[in-house]
């Protein structure tokens, strides 16, 4: 699923960034869906990735609202180093490797019912 979405940076505003879904998993329960997607802003911006959870089936308002889902994971490196799986019906691990921890952006570890954890491998070769 392929997706034009305006970009936050400057540079963004002036153009348009491809957004693409890389990876989605239901939770155990099938309640909450993680989705990692990866975002191409261009030479000087590179490729950015988050993993955001959504409500399986949300209620009208909360899609309304724009409450059916939020970003719990972002950073600045191609999704190619980011996974993650449920580990139980209601904790999702996040793994980034190699990961540079200067380019992570956001790491929650908490939305609703879910708990979020997180592996992260520095990136040792540099």
């Amino acid at each position: 699923m392929l997706s034009l979405i305006g970009c936050c940076s400057l540079a963004w505003l002036m153009t348009s960034c491809l957004s693409t879904i890389k990876a989605e998993l239901a939770s155990l329960t099938g309640e909450y869906v993680a989705v990692l997607s990866e975002t191409d802003a261009g030479a000087m911006d590179g490729r950015a990735s988050a993993v955001r959870l959504e409500e399986s089936i949300p209620s009208l308002w909360a899609r309304l609202l724009g409450r059916d889902g939020d970003t719990v994971f972002k950073a600045d490196l191609p999704s190619s180093s980011v996974r993650f799986d449920w580990t139980t019906k209601y904790d999702l691990k996040v793994t980034c490797s190699p990961c540079d921890r200067n380019k992570i952006r956001l790491q929650r570890t908490a939305w609703r019912a879910v708990t979020i954890a997180y592996g992260i491998d520095s990136d040792s070769h540099k």
